[in-house]
């Protein structure tokens, strides 16, 4: 008798421990629904909007831990305010876990695991032509911080929320934030066709938290591209700039391919000259005169170390007083507002681009 009363009551506590595991969910999910509700109507970020999170699950993972899957939404975003460029980016996550590290001191930390994002509009090559390229991807991503409340009241939590929401906005456009992250991805990216990826990861540097890519893979593929020679410094500063990365290299691309081109078409066109001032009227017009100057002395500093070598000192300073020159005269076309298409006719014309033929003189 006692057997059967204890079998039934532990089939009834059973029971019950499943019920509770199975209605978690439909618990968990109607308050998470309601904390998506708080944060849209009140959590506000300056030049960013998105669609309402989704997620398809969510379920304690430990007595501490809550973990939402498959989540996703839209984010339209202004990546460059100065240069008003908007940037739409479709963002898919395996799960989200959020874990109570530290009661007493109410510290919480945030892993993100299983990130992807893609363009939700694709750009145009930066090419010759006026095909389109496919956007760029992250994949593979994992993203993990702690978040610290002062208080747990509305008011502080909400003034902390926008506080850590404008920090990652500004570690999503900048790739830096004061916020001790830990982040890693691929990052996919194609220039003229071809598919090139590169690892990032996050390197903390003084006070700040930066976002940095493979030096190495961008080296490969500055060579596997031809043209303006990659050196140290250059890919330096692009492995410094992992967000602007793929741009620069297609805007280096599209130099080389449009000089190389336009002196097949006609050998009177100075091709050396006609690429770095193409180069610098491209990279002012994508990110401002000042970034612009700023590659172009990285990779001048330098930049054709066998041909100084093989002929000297004096062709080293003719060299760079041309480069330097020409990156400048680039620059200020941006800043006059000319057309891509005058580029090269004011090349030929201008007294002030240093040609190949006259650049020894």
């Amino acid at each position: 008798m006692l057997r059967a009363i204890l079998t039934f009551v532990l089939i009834v506590m059973l029971l019950v421990v499943i019920e509770l595991y199975l209605a978690q969910s439909l618990i968990l999910g109607k308050l998470s629904e309601k904390a998506i509700s708080f944060a849209i109507d009140r959590v506000k970020i300056a030049n960013v909007e998105y669609t309402r999170p989704t997620f398809k699950f969510v379920r304690f993972t430990s007595f501490n831990a809550v973990t939402w899957y498959g989540i996703s939404t839209n984010v339209t975003m202004v990546r460059n305010e100065a240069l008003g460029k908007v940037e739409s980016i479709f963002v898919k996550i395996q799960q989200v876990t959020i874990t109570l590290e530290n009661p007493f001191k109410r510290v919480f930390g945030v892993s993100v695991r299983g990130i992807s994002a893609v363009s939700g509009q694709k750009k145009k090559i930066v090419s010759s032509d006026s095909s389109l390229s496919p956007p760029d991807r992250i994949d593979a991503g994992d993203f993990k911080f702690q978040v610290t409340f002062d208080a747990l009241k509305t008011p502080h939590i909400r003034a902390q929320i926008v506080f850590l929401s404008n920090e990652l906005k500004k570690f999503s456009q900048t790739g830096a934030t004061k916020i001790p992250v830990e982040f890693s991805a691929n990052e996919t990216f194609v220039i003229r066709g071809k598919t090139y990826t590169a690892k990032i990861w996050v390197e903390k540097k003084g006070g700040e938290y930066r976002l940095v890519m493979d030096e190495d893979s961008l080296m490969k593929i500055g060579n596997s591209l031809g043209g303006i020679t990659p050196t140290k410094g250059d890919m330096t500063l692009l492995a410094k700039n992992p967000i602007k990365a793929p741009q620069m290299l297609r805007i280096r691309d599209k130099s080389s391919y449009e000089s190389e081109i336009a002196h097949k078409n006609d050998p009177n066109v100075p091709e050396d000259a006609y690429r770095h001032v193409l180069w610098a009227y491209l990279l002012t017009k994508a990110y401002g005169e000042e970034f612009a100057k700023e590659v172009g002395d990285a990779h001048e500093s330098e930049a054709d170390i066998e041909e100084i070598q093989i002929k000297g000192s004096k062709y080293l300073m003719a060299a760079r007083n041309q480069d330097f020159n020409n990156n400048a005269v680039g620059r200020n076309y941006a800043k006059m507002g000319y057309e891509e298409s005058s580029i090269l006719h004011r090349v030929m014309t201008d007294p002030a681009v240093i040609l190949d033929k006259d650049f020894m003189k």
